[in-house]
């Protein structure tokens, strides 16, 4: 129950979310907290399907570093309701992360657990790339 609850607590967010672009192999949403712009993208790869980024968004480039904002739960939440728009509308098969950082990890970690559990995907793999320095690698397919 306590999990729910946290997950209930997450997609109550006031956050406004601007879909950007749409198009067969890509999409972008924007959303803003505390004044600071981020951007959320799904790109597709063929060969292991959609890629999910975001982060602050810095012209046409996204800093993937989002550590020391202040606001890791109303970004957690942006995110998860971008998600949330994006799963809805283009229903893939197959979508995955990539984290770097221990803290964007712990992040991922937390974000599975609420994937699984709110939309109809199972996690398909977990792992640590050590050649590329520690990235840890998450897919999930479509139940």
């Amino acid at each position: 129950m306590r999990l729910q609850q946290y997950i209930n607590e997450l997609f109550d967010t006031d956050v406004l979310v601007n879909i950007s672009k749409t198009a067969p192999e890509l999409h972008i949403y924007r959303f803003g907290i505390d004044k600071i712009p981020y951007r959320f993208e799904a790109i597709f790869d063929e060969d292991e399907g959609w890629q999910i980024f975001f982060g602050i968004e810095k012209g046409k480039k996204i800093d993937m570093n989002i550590s020391g904002t202040g606001n890791q739960n109303k970004v957690f939440a942006a995110v998860l309701k971008c998600l949330k728009i994006f799963l809805n509308k283009v229903k893939p098969d197959t979508i995955f992360f990539t984290a770097k950082e221990p803290s964007r990890q712990k992040l991922y970690d937390r974000m599975s657990k609420v994937l699984t559990k709110m939309f109809p995907y199972k996690i398909g793999r977990q792992e640590i790339h050590r050649m590329d320095g520690n990235n840890k690698f998450y897919s999930f397919n479509r139940k």
